[in-house]
């Protein structure tokens, strides 16, 4: 038993301290955010605004995260991560308490837009801050890895912040967010980081930046899959927390936090060990299986008879959550330009942000005016079409990639 904790825990183990000073934001940012998974919740219930406008207005924020995603990633390769990442904690504090302020629609969607900016800008220049800290690729990976598992753990932290808080009202959780994201966001700005990257490690790199055509098809491979379970994801944050509230009226605001709690706390435990297991696999072939996983969770929705079904799909979903986002985003920034690692990034979080601009409204239009039982098949769809085309590429296409490259080579060398 000793010897499997000693394991457990050496997952967490060997990164620098700087490093574990932005896990450590990342894990109370996700823990004040997360209240964002209970937006359109707050919306219908509390300010009677109906499903569809309040698709809308989450849409509004997905905007938002697409162009916190490539503007916070073009910032940090001129400028520097931390002090991207503290401007976006300040304004994310700031939105917080605007959010109090208004209940019109409008003004929602404009207040929703920064708030997405926000925080994508800061998940952006955080995790470029914490991965230029480390010197090998496994420990990237790791990283890359805790920082998952950090924000996850904080999403669930917010699940618990809302049942004590939420029933005074909302507001009291976006003050108590606009707050803390402030004190820290200032805190982050006068931040000396020490960086254990070597400048001549960089010049080097920079110099050796030009990408093959195999790390191109990987790169387009792999954020399609993205955008496309980035679909399913935005109906966790639209239409999920509805669904099984209408479902299991009974059990209330409870059922929604227990549940939204599991998928967080699974991951923040489970997401090390599993990944770094998986680690030695192929690369390509795990993004495809967690994004059929998740797609196969979603899919269950539609057998959800009993909450323990609701359950078993939650695990189902964030056991290919775990495989999915870790290794996809490892193999963009491992396959992007060596000079252009915070654009590398920040793509990846806009292709990803970006398809959930459409994801909300989409999900909020079919669930109200046909019904849910298609949207949950349409999730296991792109699942499925995700697992395919990962094997079709890992079959063909990066073989025949492999064999163009090798040829440019020797035409090269002669």
């Amino acid at each position: 038993m000793m010897t499997l904790i000693k394991k457990y825990f050496k997952n967490y183990s060997g990164l620098p301290k700087t490093c574990r000073y932005g896990i450590t934001l990342c894990l109370i940012e996700s823990s004040l955010n997360g209240v964002c998974f209970f937006l359109s919740f707050y919306f219908i219930k509390w300010l009677k605004i109906n499903i569809a406008t309040a698709g809308i207005i989450i849409s509004c924020y997905a905007i938002g995260t697409a162009c916190g995603g490539i503007l916070g990633g073009k910032l940090c390769d001129k400028s520097s991560p931390h002090l991207i990442g503290a401007i976006s904690l300040i304004l994310e504090a700031i939105t917080f308490y605007a959010l109090t302020q208004t209940s019109n629609s409008i003004l929602l969607m404009f207040i929703l837009f920064f708030l997405g900016l926000s925080i994508y800008g800061f998940l952006t220049a955080n995790n470029l801050f914490v991965i230029q800290q480390c010197d090998s690729e496994a420990i990237k990976l790791r990283a890359i890895n805790i920082l998952y598992a950090a924000s996850n753990f904080g999403f669930g932290m917010a699940a618990i912040i809302i049942i004590f808080l939420a029933q005074k009202g909302f507001h009291s959780v976006f003050y108590l967010s606009s707050i803390v994201l402030l004190l820290f966001g200032i805190h982050f700005l006068f931040y000396e980081k020490k960086s254990t990257i070597k400048i001549t490690l960089i010049k080097k790199n920079i110099m050796n930046s030009s990408l093959t055509p195999n790390d191109k098809k990987t790169v387009f491979l792999v954020l399609t899959c993205l955008f496309l379970v980035g679909f399913i994801v935005s109906q966790r944050s639209a239409v999920y927390l509805i669904y099984i509230n209408t479902l299991f009226p009974k059990n209330g605001i409870m059922a929604m936090c227990l549940v939204f709690i599991l998928n967080p706390l699974l991951v923040a435990f489970f997401q090390t060990p599993i990944v770094n297991y998986f680690q030695e696999f192929n690369k390509i072939l795990m993004v495809g299986i967690g994004a059929f996983l998740m797609g196969l969770g979603t899919l269950m929705l539609n057998f959800s008879f009993f909450f323990l079904i609701i359950i078993l799909a939650c695990i189902i979903y964030t056991l290919g959550e775990i495989l999915f986002f870790s290794i996809a985003q490892f193999l963009c920034y491992q396959k992007g330009e060596n000079n252009k690692k915070g654009q590398s990034l920040g793509i990846f979080k806009t292709v990803y942000a970006t398809s959930t601009i459409i994801g909300p409204t989409l999900s909020g239009i079919i669930y109200h005016y046909l019904n849910s039982t298609m949207l949950w098949y349409l999730d296991g769809i792109l699942g499925l079409f995700c697992l395919t085309s990962c094997i079709y590429f890992n079959t063909f296409a990066s073989d025949l990639s492999a064999h163009t490259d090798t040829t440019s080579n020797e035409r090269s060398i002669a």
